[in-house]
């Protein structure tokens, strides 16, 4: 893999960690504005604290989810198969590779949830 192909990936993952970050702190202050707020019913508050709570700790995989992980993996593979694909000499097959792999993961959730849907229909 090229240094160019590493510098972008580095990139594309800081640059996606920074959005995650500040989309969970804008929730978290819309939620504890929200718990401030005095005419707030009893049940809506028990629901917004337990899912401030929720935010607050946990493991990246109970917070995210195994569906938004292998979706993100998939996006990741898809940008660094196309820059394989457009920087390589003679590598198209490992690119082709890299892309086809993106795509099987960026469909498996959709997949799994549609599974999903069908099997609580019968």
């Amino acid at each position: 893999m090229s240094t160019s192909a590493l510098f972008f990936l580095f990139l594309l993952a800081a640059t996606a960690l920074k959005i995650f970050e500040r989309l969970n702190r804008d929730r978290l202050q819309v939620i504890q504005e929200t718990l401030r707020d005095q005419n707030l019913d009893e049940a809506s508050r028990r629901e917004l604290v337990a899912e401030l709570s929720r935010s607050r700790g946990g493991k990246v995989g109970q917070e995210w989810g195994l569906g938004k992980i292998t979706y993100a993996a998939g996006w990741i593979c898809l940008c660094v198969g196309a820059g394989i694909f457009f920087e390589s000499d003679g590598q198209e097959d490992g690119a082709l590779a890299v892309l086809a792999f993106g795509l099987g993961l960026l469909s498996l959730p959709i997949a799994l949830r549609e599974f999903d849907r069908g099997m609580r229909k019968r």
